[in-house]
């Protein structure tokens, strides 16, 4: 089976979520209204990172991060 997208580890994720939310912590998500939570997942997601790396790095259940991403 053939990715789209490279994998890549969490080391790298923190940056991104820091450089593409503008955000210290990915935890921080959770404090959003919903609209802008969800369009923060679609960004992540759009970046590379997997709904499992969402969902450990924002601490929002990966039932949601799959449904908004």
């Amino acid at each position: 089976m053939e990715y789209d997208r490279p994998r890549h580890d969490d080391s790298w994720a923190p940056d991104v979520i820091r450089k593409r939310l503008g955000v210290n912590s990915g935890t921080a998500l959770q404090e959003h209204e919903r609209k802008e939570r969800n369009e923060a997942l679609r960004k992540l997601k759009g970046e590379g990172l997997t709904v499992r790396q969402i969902e450990r790095l924002t601490g929002i259940n990966r039932n949601i991060v799959q449904k908004e991403s």
